[in-house]
Formats: structure tokens, sequence, C-alpha cells
């Protein structure tokens, strides 16, 4: 996927806020736009990108928006040495999956156990960062992806569009493998902010690979409490603590 390449086509960098729920409040894209190779810099709200004729003018033109945007920066992550007493601070709802009740025999020698478990963001770090490609043609889309689920990831470009499912393929082509997620559906959901310009140039095909800063989105951090007891010899957990919201790292130039 990452080495895919297309006569004409022109390439999309994105520029990503410092934190989550970070809002774009102004960036100097008349300077961008006057950069060599640049076509169009892409402003949807707080989405920020540039497409450009060639790869490295691309680069460029993201560097100098990185540096000029100004951002009105949204609420901390937890300090990673400290996300397991985080994750305990949390509100958290209390569920009792089943009862049972240990013979009376076997529980006058009964012994409980207790053990606390933790784990913390992992990333899926994918040898190459995902990469998108999509070309606009009279209305229609279609991408090449290295998901694992063409039909969910089209489900979503179907909301993301605004278009009908019939308008919206999505092509597999082999890409930087993962176990579990990486962000090969995720980087597809930044194809639709270009999609407005169909055209750039003469060219209808726009490939956005993400850099490396991007490319890991971490995994859930947990802490999990289970009590074994020997009357019964069941295992249960007695307390789950997840933090189900991916971690990001703010890109610097």
């Amino acid at each position: 996927m990452q080495d895919i390449f297309e006569a004409g086509m022109v390439h999309g960098r994105v520029v990503r806020p410092p934190r989550y729920g970070s809002t774009l409040e102004s960036v100097d894209d008349a300077a961008v736009s006057k950069m060599a190779g640049v076509i169009k810099v892409v402003r949807d709200g707080s989405f920020l990108g540039v497409v450009a004729e060639r790869e490295e003018q691309a680069i460029k033109a993201r560097e100098a928006l990185v540096k000029s945007a100004k951002w009105k920066l949204g609420p901390e992550l937890p300090d990673p040495a400290n996300i397991h007493a985080h994750l305990k601070s949390l509100p958290n709802k209390t569920e009792t999956i089943g009862v049972k009740q240990a013979p009376a025999l076997a529980a006058a020698n009964a012994r409980a156990l207790e053990a606390t478990y933790t784990k913390p963001y992992l990333a899926h770090a994918s040898i190459g960062p995902s990469c998108a490609m999509a070309t606009f043609i009279n209305g229609r889309m279609i991408v090449w992806t290295h998901s694992q689920g063409v039909f969910p990831l089209r489900n979503e470009l179907v909301k993301a569009l605004k278009l009908p499912a019939k308008d919206i393929r999505c092509i597999h082509v082999e890409g930087s493998g993962c176990y579990g997620q990486n962000g090969a559906d995720d980087v597809e959901l930044d194809e639709p902010h270009y999609a407005p310009g169909a055209t750039y140039a003469n060219a209808t095909t726009v490939t956005v690979p993400w850099k490396r800063g991007a490319a890991g989105p971490h995994r859930v951090a947990a802490t999990i409490a289970f009590q074994a007891c020997t009357a019964t010899r069941c295992l249960f957990p007695t307390q789950r603590h997840i933090e189900t919201t991916l971690s990001f790292r703010g890109e610097t130039p």
C-alpha cells in the first residue's frame, strides 16, 4: 500500500493537533499556498492538511503549517507513569456477573487468593506508517486500503461523505501489518476532507500517508483485580478499570 504510485497522483499530508480535543484557531495558509508545488491548503473545521504535486513538497508545506498553526489546546492526557491510579479514580460501574455458593465442607477450608494485573498503553507499531489512497471521479470514491475490513470501512466513509454505499468502493491492498489494530482504517478517514476538491491540478487521485509520529496509536491501558476461591475453584474479576480511548502523541515539526 505504501509503495503504490499512480501517474499524475498528488500527495496529501495532515497536520495533527498537539492534544485530543484541540481546536484550530488560525493558520497562515496564504504563505503556505505560495510554496513550490503546493496545490491547495485544505481546512475543514479543525482538520488541516495540504495537497502538493510531489511528496517532498507536501512534507515541507506541512512543516510550515505546523509552525504557523495556532491551537486552543484540549485537556492533557494523564501521566502514563500514574495511569493505573488514574483509572481507579474515574467513575465506574459495579456489576455482579454471577454468584456461586461453595459446599459447606469445602467452604470451611477455603482460601481466598487475590491478585491485581496492570497493562500500560501499548503501540501496535507497524514497520511502515499507515497510508490511504483515493480517487474521486464523477461523485464516486475509489479507495485503496490496507484495512482489515473493507466493508466496515466503507460504512464509515458513507457516514463521512454522505454518499450512498454504491458510490464508494474499497479495494484491499497489502500494507504494513499489525497485530490488533494500527491506523489502516483511521487514515482512510482523512481522505473525505480532500473530497470536496476532487480535482487537484487535473489529478483526481490523492495519496495520504501518515508520518511516523502519528502511525502508532496506543491501545487500551487496563487495571484488573481478580479473586480466586479454593473451595469453588473459581476465578473471577472483582475490579476492572479499562481506558477505552486511544492515547495520542502530539506531532512536532
